[in-house]
């Protein structure tokens, strides 16, 4: 799946964003909290997190990202 260039539009270097990981066979899923890096590519963003670690996500992911905004209901599914 090819994304335009605005699906990550809604993100910017700076954000403080949620990452839900693939859900294990529980149905559970794992939350990582961290901050976009770079200005977002139509098809990658960069994120690194609290723990230290980064990591860059394609639609090739099983993962979602949202802003960790309370006020903010955006969830981008990339898969």
């Amino acid at each position: 799946m090819k994304f335009e260039g605005a699906f990550w539009a809604h993100f910017a270097p700076g954000d403080q964003v949620l990452v839900f990981g693939a859900p294990d066979p529980a149905g559970r899923r794992r939350v990582r909290r961290g901050t976009v890096l770079a200005p977002p590519a139509p098809d990658t963003i960069e994120i690194a997190f609290d723990d230290g670690t980064h990591e860059e996500f394609s639609p090739a992911d099983p993962i979602r990202v949202s802003h960790a905004a309370g006020a903010c209901r955006c969830v981008t599914v990339i898969r």
